[in-house]
């Protein structure tokens, strides 16, 4: 284990007043799209970010997210049935479309993504070619299900000064999230156990430039009050701190290649033949310093700067 090189992390300056509005958005989950396409996203490409919410006097950090965005894989996944499901027909195939990044959220504010159920997915199944309809699933032993994306730091983010990227992996539950909290509380943590059906790497965004303020991304930011109403921001030692305090929370997939042994490891953690636990990444995000703790205040420059920046957005001119 070790953390990012300490290169991608010089600098102790705020975040610039004339880029707050840049990276502002009324909301984390439907407005990154929209201010990473500002600065350069194709809107196709697989992306994460980090969005930090603010209080509503912007003073001061409520929480912080990861969120994906772009295509995780432009192929279907296909997969035999009978790797997914103990009951699924050897004949029968799968074949995963899988979702968009925006469709997972990470509420829990981890970098274990919330369980996304089946019906946000799109699955077709089929036996010698031939589809088989959603009605006729459970006859060949096709269950319900859910997802999850675990995501770490890439390991070649140490060799590359200004393009900090990660890795994801989402993890296949042959159960609903109902079933699983029935199985063990044990469910809700990064280090459950699921069956792999997808891996893959993705940029890091938006990207600040080398040495400019502390950290290789600016977050994206939804202030309490918009920032052309009320000039006010945590300090960048504190926007630091929560991003770090986030990526933190990175940990390894504990995955399995088929339902067989994945029901070997849940039958060891139900029946205490194995402590549950949690593994860290062979890579991690450095820690930050917990700041002071102080509210944010701009300067009266930069007060007048965002007003001028609000008033030429309604029109009215300087």
């Amino acid at each position: 284990m070790a953390p990012l090189n300490g290169k991608l992390f010089e600098g102790a300056a705020d975040i610039p007043a004339e880029l707050l509005k840049e990276l502002e958005t009324g909301d984390i989950e439907v407005g990154t799209e929209r201010v990473l396409t500002a600065r350069g996203w194709d809107g196709q490409t697989a992306a994460g970010a980090v969005g930090i919410e603010l209080s509503p006097d912007n003073a001061r950090v409520l929480n912080s997210r990861f969120v994906m965005v772009g295509q995780l894989s432009p192929e279907p996944g296909v997969l035999q049935a009978a790797k997914l499901w103990a009951t699924a027909n050897k004949e029968v195939s799968v074949s995963f479309t899988f979702p968009t990044g925006r469709a997972f959220t990470f509420i829990s504010g981890t970098l274990a993504s919330d369980y996304l159920p089946s019906d946000q997915v799109k699955m077709t199944a089929a036996k010698d070619g031939q589809p088989i309809l959603p009605t006729n699933w459970p006859a060949y032993g096709i269950g319900d299900f859910c997802l999850r994306v675990l995501i770490t730091v890439d390991r070649s983010s140490n060799t590359r000064r200004t393009e900090p990227s990660y890795k994801y992996t989402v993890l296949f539950f042959p159960h609903n999230v109902d079933e699983l909290c029935d199985i063990s509380e044990d469910t809700q943590g990064a280090g459950w156990p699921g069956i792999k059906i997808l891996e893959g790497k993705a940029a890091m965004l938006p990207r600040a430039p080398d040495g400019s303020w502390g950290c290789p991304i600016w977050p994206i930011l939804a202030p309490g009050t918009p920032f052309t109403q009320l000039a006010n921001c945590p300090t960048g030692a504190e926007l630091r701190y929560h991003i770090a305090k986030l990526m933190s929370t990175a940990r390894r997939a504990n995955s399995c290649t088929s339902h067989t042994a994945l029901l070997a490891k849940w039958r060891k953690l139900t029946q205490d033949e194995e402590e549950y636990s949690e593994s860290l990444p062979s890579v991690t995000w450095p820690d930050a310093q917990e700041p002071a703790n102080h509210r944010g205040n701009l300067a009266g420059s930069t007060l007048r700067l965002l007003n001028q920046m609000g008033s030429k957005e309604k029109g009215q001119g300087i």
